[in-house]
């Protein structure tokens, strides 16, 4: 089975008030889903953004990665990194979260900022950060 992994950064379209209540619902039915579709990952969230590594059978990658892109509770969907991979970084987590941070937000903006060819850095950066949330 070939593995993906693509991580992702977006703007979140939810009414404040409601976010976090709006964003556990949805890790609820990622955990529920990715555990069925044999996919894991992390989802970080500062309050204004995503930022979400997935990986998995590559085929059902692809497809929920064009999901995300078409869901109207968020915008400016940024593919950072998209590639096949060995192994998985967060196995036994069919969607890790943490709650909404703050810290998460600067380490979200190093990320994008890196991603205009720079360098991996800040991507790197980010993904040890959600590992260390799993921990």
């Amino acid at each position: 089975m070939s593995l993906l992994r693509s991580v992702y950064v977006s703007l979140a379209c939810l009414d404040r008030r409601d976010a976090q209540t709006l964003v556990q619902e949805i890790v609820d039915h990622a955990r529920s889903a990715n555990a069925a579709a044999q996919i894991t990952g992390a989802l970080m969230f500062d309050g204004s953004r995503f930022a979400q590594v997935l990986e998995g059978p590559e085929d059902k990658i692809v497809r929920l990665v064009d999901s995300i892109a078409s869901d109207r509770r968020h915008e400016n969907v940024v593919l950072i990194q998209q590639k096949r991979v060995v192994g998985r970084l967060f196995t036994g987590f069919s969607m890790a979260y943490s709650g909404r941070s703050v810290f998460v937000g600067r380490s979200i903006a190093r990320t994008l900022a890196g991603h205009h060819g720079e360098t991996d850095d800040a991507l790197e950066q980010l993904v040890r950060l959600m590992l260390e949330f799993t921990r």
